[in-house]
């Protein structure tokens, strides 16, 4: 329920990112933004892409002074407000359906080639445990740094590829 509170725990709730939208009642949009949050958090340290961690602070200072603007409104203002998901508006479900149908091949490859990764990774770390060898700890460090590294850096390369193709597409059928 959408409720407007008190300025000092929406304050201090705020400090997390999302927080003071879900203390507000707006779980849909608290709930985007820590989850965008976090998920950038484990994806940068994860794959060890430090320069994805500059994304963080934008989120975070979007996160507290949209909570901020949003307890300073008024009454009839505030109560007007919907809860909604970020970055999902407008996406209808057949069109989710029709993306996972249309690139469901790449992202099958995606997740074998990470699920591999992580697999071959614990079998490495378990063989390095029992023989101490140096090529053990390097293949058990190109597994872990290289291959997650590489997988996404070439899924983002191939997004970025067929959003261009994409936008290329519109521009020529206005003509």
């Amino acid at each position: 329920m959408i409720k407007k509170k008190g300025k000092f725990l929406t304050t201090i709730f705020s400090c997390i990112p999302g927080g003071g939208q879900m203390y507000m009642g707006f779980m849909k949009e608290g709930l985007s933004l820590m989850g965008m949050f976090f998920f950038i958090l484990f994806l940068s340290s994860w794959l060890n892409i430090g320069p994805m961690l500059y994304v963080l602070p934008v989120l975070w200072f979007y996160s507290f002074f949209d909570a901020m603007n949003k307890m300073s409104l008024d009454d009839e203002e505030f109560y007007c407000l919907e809860d909604h998901f970020l970055f999902v508006e407008g996406l209808e479900k057949e069109k989710i359906v029709w993306f996972l149908k249309k690139y469901s091949t790449v992202i099958a490859v995606v997740l074998i080639v990470f699920g591999v990764s992580i697999l071959f990774n614990s079998f490495l770390d378990l063989v390095g445990h029992y023989l101490n060898f140096w090529i053990v700890r390097e293949l058990a460090d190109f597994v872990r740094w290289f291959v997650p590294q590489s997988v996404f850096a070439l899924f983002i390369i191939w997004l970025g590829v067929k959003m261009i193709g994409e936008k290329k597409k519109r521009l020529d059928e206005k003509d």
